[in-house]
């Protein structure tokens, strides 16, 4: 199955775990514990933002709409540079904390590097 038929698909919580719904047919069960992510948007002024979600399309449309950050709603739009593996929440956290150290140059470094 392609990922523009994907597009019309429905998720939802129970427990502790998504399911992912294709006309009404369940496609994949996906372990809420280790769905989280760490991305890097680039503003629009060419500044980098990174945060840590569960969910990468609901957060980078929040920050568009200058829902999710104060740093990212005077720097509208922002667009999607990378996203790490899945992992744990408690992972992510201190990846992200990790890259917010770091100095813009060794992200951008890293993120040619992959």
């Amino acid at each position: 199955m392609k990922y523009r038929q994907l597009k019309r698909a429905t998720l939802f919580l129970e427990v502790a775990f998504f399911y992912l719904f294709y006309n009404d047919l369940p496609l994949i069960i996906i372990n809420m514990k280790y769905s989280w992510v760490v991305c890097i948007l680039c503003c629009s002024d060419g500044k980098l933002y990174t945060g840590a979600t569960y969910n990468i399309k609901k957060r980078v449309n929040a920050h568009n709409a200058g829902e999710a950050s104060k740093f990212t709603r005077a720097r509208l739009p922002v667009k999607l540079l990378a996203t790490s593996r899945f992992m744990r929440k408690e992972d992510a956290y201190r990846l992200e904390y990790g890259i917010k150290k770091l100095p813009r140059n060794k992200k951008l470094q890293a993120l040619k590097e992959e």
